[in-house]
Order: C-alpha cells, then structure tokens, then sequence
C-alpha cells in the first residue's frame, strides 16, 4: 500500500490501517524513546503517547514530508517533553571508536567478566557524557549514530536547516570527545 493511501485510510480512522502503522513503526518509535529517556518503562509509555499523539493528529500531516519523518519529529519532541517534566537522567550508549573501515566493532568473541565489567564501566562513563549534552546535540547525534538518519532527514525531524543539524553534531562530537579523551587514553 502506498503511503499516501495510509495516510488517506489513517485520515478517515480506518482501524486496521492504525495496526498497520503501529505494527511498521513501534519498533523504531520505541528505540529512539529508550535512547532518550534511558528506561524501558518510560519508553513504552512514551511509544504509546506518540501513537496517541500520531493517530489524533493525523488530519494535521503535511504531505510534502515523508510520514516516517513526521513520526520521528513527534517521537523526539514527546520524548524531549517527557525528560523536561519529569528530568529524568538518561542511559545511553555510544561507541565512538570505529575500526580502520570506519565500521563499528561488534566483536562477541573471548568475552571474559573482566572484558565485560570493564565494558560496562565504559558504557556508563559514555552515557554520563552523553547525559551531559544539551537537549538538541543529544537528539541529533541519536538520529545520527543510532537511528542512521541523513542530515537532510534529521533536518525535517528536528525543523533545523541542514547546516544547523551539521553543526550540532559537530559540536556534540567535540564535547563527547573532549570529556571522553581519557577512555581512548586507559582503555584503547
């Protein structure tokens, strides 16, 4: 089915359609809400207010965007809303260091409790610098890195130009590695 016809069907409360986008897009909608509020109870209440939102909203779409941007820009701004009301510290992961193809290292192998405590404590090191971002770079850098989103798309999403989401990130970045520089240093 074509999206404008989803949108058509949505429009007039067709509710099989509603499960339809339910079922193609919870997935990603409660990825990027357990990537901003860092807990698994809040990311699912947050999943269902988007939908909520997304299915008493829809007569607001504007066409000329795709329906998945429009579905990532009401996931950021409810879940940016909840961390607002509630100020709820976030738990995220970021793996910075790529290997020489510029591909991220999934290495399962020889995984020991030491390999793995030491993981860990990375990984909350990572998340407490992430958690120290201002709101927007740590949007944009989970639209990047985790939810592989183009600048252009991240744009639509966060209703910044192109040059502004290019230059969050760069700053998310520089931030990241400027309080992070010491991990490289210990750990790699």
């Amino acid at each position: 089915m074509e999206e404008k016809q989803i949108i058509e069907h949505l429009k007039n409360g067709d509710e099989f359609i509603y499960k339809y986008v339910y079922d193609q897009y919870s997935r990603m909608v409660y990825s990027v809400c357990f990537r901003m509020t860092g807990n698994k109870e809040e990311a699912e209440d947050v999943t269902q207010d988007v939908f909520i939102k997304l299915f008493n909203s829809i007569n607001y779409f504007h066409e000329d965007s795709k329906l998945s941007t429009w579905i990532y820009q009401i996931t950021v701004n409810t879940s940016l809303n909840r961390l607002r009301r509630k100020k709820v510290i976030n738990f995220l992961s970021l793996n910075f260091w790529e290997d020489e193809k510029g591909e991220k290292e999934m290495a399962v192998d020889n995984i020991t409790p030491e390999t793995n405590l030491e993981k860990s404590e990375i990984q909350q090191i990572v998340q407490e610098a992430i958690n120290s971002l201002p709101a927007k770079q740590k949007t944009a850098i989970i639209l990047s890195r985790y939810e592989e989103l183009s600048y252009k798309e991240i744009s639509k999403v966060m209703e910044l130009g192109v040059s502004a989401v290019e230059s969050l990130i760069f700053r998310a970045k520089e931030n990241l590695a400027k309080k992070l520089i010491h991990l490289k240093e210990n750990y790699y």
